[in-house]
């Protein structure tokens, strides 16, 4: 039977001295093991392996979550970083695997175990951390992270969800879709199998990967301001990373693009600002300014 699971996703506020600003990472629930053990994770396209602390991490940061307890589980393997299984008899592999976030770094080792996401489960590695450092770890709500990356982007093919889903083929279709909500009113979600129409607010359409970088990259042809093509990195190539909760591009650019769209420091010009495009495979993808812009305490910035 192959099935659509989908799976609403909770929210944080991106949260700063002076107020809650934006929704800054969006995360749900899978369980791991037999029997199950739940974690909630972020669903992340800017990384390879599924991630979450083992109960041999004893830091802050993996104290602060849920940990993974390998004596717990039936199904328990441990496997070499490179994805090649422990045969039976064998010393257990001792490599471990280290993974920088950003600013943080997680140190674990590589196992094999039952994996779901709702009613989809299949058999795969991931990585349990036994260190995760401080900052930023032990201020996320979420326990852990699920890579949704490319191939390249992950241990090994066995660390790949989508790799392995698409081998059984549990799925109606091989492929997720991602709604991302910022308001209350509306619940984001992730969806396994299937994109549902009605999140849309436009017409579907489909853009090649432009390189194999194991990101989700595509190729940015233009930006455009009010509709305005700005031949501003012309040729980019843009990662799309659900675990990143801002625009990002070279310091360069950003400066000339916060140039042109003259944003106020004091909000003064708010009402007024232009739409944000970015020209992609002949479409353009407009941004209000309340998707660009942070304002809080009566500041605005980019």
């Amino acid at each position: 039977e192959r099935r659509v699971v989908a799976e609403h996703r909770s929210t944080g506020d991106g949260t700063r001295d002076r107020g809650v600003v934006h929704k800054t990472s969006y995360y749900g629930r899978v369980t791991i093991g037999m029997p199950g053990q739940s974690f909630l994770v972020v669903f992340d396209t800017g990384s390879g392996n599924l991630l979450v602390p083992s109960e041999e991490c004893q830091n802050e940061a993996c104290m602060k979550h849920a940990r993974f307890g390998a004596n717990q589980s039936s199904s328990f393997q441990q496997v070499s970083c490179d994805g090649s299984a422990h045969a039976a008899g064998d010393a257990a592999p001792e490599d471990e695997v280290s993974i920088t976030f950003g600013t943080g770094e997680v140190w674990g080792r590589c196992v094999q175990e039952q994996i779901c996401i709702g009613s989809v489960c299949s058999r795969g590695s991931l990585v349990l951390a036994t260190y995760e450092s401080p900052m930023p770890f032990s201020s996320f709500k979420f326990d852990g992270v699920l890579g949704l990356g490319t191939r390249a982007m992950s241990q090994g093919d066995d660390f790949n969800l989508m790799d392995r889903l698409q081998r059984t083929g549990v799925l109606k279709q091989a492929m997720f879709s991602v709604f991302m909500s910022d308001s209350d009113d509306e619940v984001s979600e992730i969806t396994f199998g299937t994109v549902k129409l009605d999140h849309l607010a436009s017409e579907l359409f489909w853009v090649d990967i432009a390189r194999d970088s194991g990101y989700w990259e595509v190729l940015v042809d233009d930006m455009h301001i009010n509709g305005a093509p700005q031949s501003l990195c012309a040729g980019c190539y843009a990662a799309v990373d659900t675990g990143t909760s801002e625009l990002a591009g070279p310091s360069a650019v950003i400066d000339e693009l916060a140039r042109r769209l003259n944003v106020l420091e004091d909000c003064s010009n708010l009402d007024s600002l232009p739409t944000l495009g970015f020209e992609i495979a002949g479409r353009v993808l407009n941004l209000e300014p309340r998707d660009y812009i942070d304002q809080a305490n009566g500041n605005c910035q980019v």
